[in-house]
């Protein structure tokens, strides 16, 4: 990949009306080539920034915001996850993951960083994975779940099993993640090791 030299712009999510600093922080970062002094140049480097808890507003910046760019610059784009989160809400991470997967973007989870819970559903879902970091995966769970009914707690987790399920399926990773991951108490979260990355399949790239 080419170096980089010239910031483009930086699009920091805490900046719009919507965004709850106690929940999610965002960036999208782009970085271009030149694009002004050499129209001729390949593309631009897109980089996705999730730090915090995963939310649906993450899910809403990142997809309006790239595709602005996109049509903006009007040349093909790369683009990279930066993932630095505990987790957050199941199905805004699954639909994070499919956003890099159409993009086939880049997820690394950078030394120092983790990526726990739901967000191992954003870093399957890229189709190159970068991990140097910890990934700790756990029963996911909302503290904020209003829902006291056993029956109705039982419903929720099998519709959302299955969702999971089928997303697992489409970026070709083992359903058996999510099974192990049910199995797990979020107080005691395992740390995946390489060898548990790479039978998950989260270790590959999967072009």
């Amino acid at each position: 990949m080419q170096v980089f030299k010239r910031y483009l712009t930086l699009l920091t999510i805490s900046a719009l009306p919507f965004f709850w600093p106690e929940l999610s922080r965002a960036d999208l970062l782009i970085l271009d080539p030149g694009l002004e002094n050499n129209p001729d140049a390949s593309g631009a480097l897109v980089v996705i920034r999730i730090h915090g808890q995963i939310t649906g507003r993450d899910v809403t910046v990142a997809n309006n915001l790239t595709k602005t760019v996109i049509r903006t610059i009007r040349k093909p784009v790369v683009v990279i996850a930066e993932l630095d989160s505990p987790g957050g809400e199941v199905s805004a991470a699954v639909e994070l993951g499919r956003l890099l997967r159409k993009h086939k973007a880049l997820a690394k989870v950078e030394d120092g960083s983790i990526c726990a819970s739901a967000c191992v559903f954003v870093l399957a879902g890229a189709t190159n994975r970068n991990v140097v970091g910890e990934v700790l995966i756990h029963r996911p769970y909302n503290p904020d779940d209003q829902v006291t009914s056993a029956t109705l707690q039982k419903e929720k987790y099998s519709a959302l099993r299955k969702e999971v399920a089928k997303f697992l399926d489409e970026v070709n990773i083992s359903t058996s993640l999510y099974d192990d991951m049910l199995r797990i108490s979020p107080d005691e979260a395992r740390a995946l090791s390489a060898s548990d990355l790479e039978k998950y399949g989260l270790s590959a790239d999967d072009p």
